[in-house]
């Protein structure tokens, strides 16, 4: 069932304090979820007569008093004698309920309707003026209606309720007293907030996730292990991916975009296993393919079994890869990309797998096999690890953007309790 859905998504959400009512604006209703049809739809319902228009269109299972975080189903009958249709109302405040329904077009214009004839304005988006929210829950709310997975849409769910504008209210607060010792704890708190923020401000954009190493060692066959069916076409020829491949999947609630890129190999005249000049398909997808490397969260170099015998009994490991040439220069703002090496198709190898493994690259390079699946678990842990080494607890605030992260890194201890109230509000309206 549909409201079963909507069960499970609050799960991953704790009770919160309310926020502080707006009493002198009106009473708003819009849709937080997406347009167009889904399982569940979700519409906000904000403002003092949020609850007078929500009891005289819905009829709780129960005869509970309203309580903020709790799950109430019923039926929503829009004041008709019909059987209406059955929804689960969740009030995020005294002036504030979120009303999660089938996800069906005619289903939410039913509600917005009913609403509507109750005296609340609707809207279909939300512009500066409307709810009296500030800005950080606009911002929250636009990125709870891109997130494409439970856990990112927890966590922004979550600063849609209370989150960064609850702790930059509180903080204000706070410095009515002018207090220097105040200063110092927000700045360090404002510190803890922006160790997540790498994560934090991705919440609804996807990793970018580049599988990148020499021609026909597997690295098509390990996106097709990892998603779970074939995406990338293969073939036991060095340059069958011409192009970048893109396809997307999730690992422990993290939206990513896997990328199949075209073996890399120099262009040397007269040597072997060199990209013919004439072949300039081959060419233009590994060019492609640096392009793409540049702006990778995450670099999986990959090699394969008879590549990394080779290097071995040579002088560089590296060469096992033959990555770092490609790699181009980063701009000095950006983030450097976390990168994991793998040896692929250890399923090919007769001897013993200790006998290959040096003690200086025996933990520091996975062993996979894409046939058997042999190692594929260890890569996903690794992949999520290194895109998010730790997780914040659901109910923390976080800075969702980046213009969030700017302010919140203006806010310094050595700063007077005027300037860093500035700096709040700045980071509360936009304004500064």
């Amino acid at each position: 069932m549909w409201w079963l859905i909507a069960e499970a998504i609050f799960d991953v959400i704790p009770e919160l304090p309310a926020p502080k009512p707006s009493p002198t604006v009106s009473t708003v209703a819009r849709r937080l979820t997406g347009q167009g049809r889904s399982a569940v739809a979700v519409v906000q319902v904000h403002g003092p007569d949020a609850v007078s228009a929500i009891e005289t269109n819905f009829k709780a299972a129960s005869n509970t008093a309203w309580r903020t975080g709790q799950i109430r189903f019923g039926q929503w009958h829009g004041g008709r004698s019909d059987s209406g249709e059955d929804v689960v109302i969740t009030p995020i405040s005294d002036d504030q309920f979120e009303v999660h329904c089938h996800g069906g077009i005619a289903a939410v214009g039913r509600i917005m309707d009913d609403l509507s004839e109750s005296g609340v304005q609707c809207s279909e988006s939300q512009s500066s003026g409307e709810t009296g929210a500030n800005l950080l829950i606009r911002e929250a709310t636009d990125c709870l209606i891109h997130c494409t997975t439970r856990r990112t849409a927890g966590y922004a769910a979550t600063q849609v309720r209370a989150g960064l504008a609850r702790w930059t209210i509180d903080a204000l607060d706070q410095l009515e007293s002018d207090s220097q010792a105040a200063v110092v704890s927000l700045a360090q708190q404002a510190d803890q907030i922006l160790r997540h923020a790498r994560w934090s401000t991705r919440l609804r954009d996807p990793f970018r996730v580049v599988l990148c190493g020499p021609a026909n060692v597997g690295k098509s066959s390990l996106v097709n292990a990892i998603v779970g069916y074939q995406r990338s076409i293969t073939y036991d020829q060095p340059g069958t991916t011409r192009d970048v491949l893109w396809t997307s999947t999730t690992l422990d609630g993290l939206p990513i975009r896997l990328a199949d890129t075209a073996g890399l190999r120099h262009l040397v005249e007269n040597k072997s296993n060199a990209i013919s000049t004439d072949d300039r398909i081959e060419m233009s997808g590994i060019q492609h393919a640096q392009k793409v490397l540049a702006e990778a969260d995450l670099l999986i170099e990959v090699t394969d079994l008879p590549n990394w015998k080779t290097a071995k009994s040579g002088s560089d490991f590296g060469d096992a890869w033959n990555v770092d040439s490609f790699l181009p220069p980063r701009s000095t703002t950006s983030n450097e990309p976390s990168i994991i090496r793998l040896v692929n198709k250890i399923d090919l190898n007769n001897d013993d797998l200790n006998d290959l493994m040096t003690s200086d690259h025996k933990d520091s390079v996975l062993w996979v096999s894409a046939t058997t699946g042999q190692g594929l678990d260890e890569l996903c842990l690794q992949i999520v690890g290194k895109l998010v080494p730790e997780f914040p607890s659901i109910d923390q605030p976080l800075a969702i953007n980046s213009r969030q992260s700017q302010w919140l890194a203006r806010l310094r201890p050595d700063q007077r309790p005027q300037q860093f109230r500035e700096t709040l509000n700045a980071l509360l309206t936009g304004q500064g």
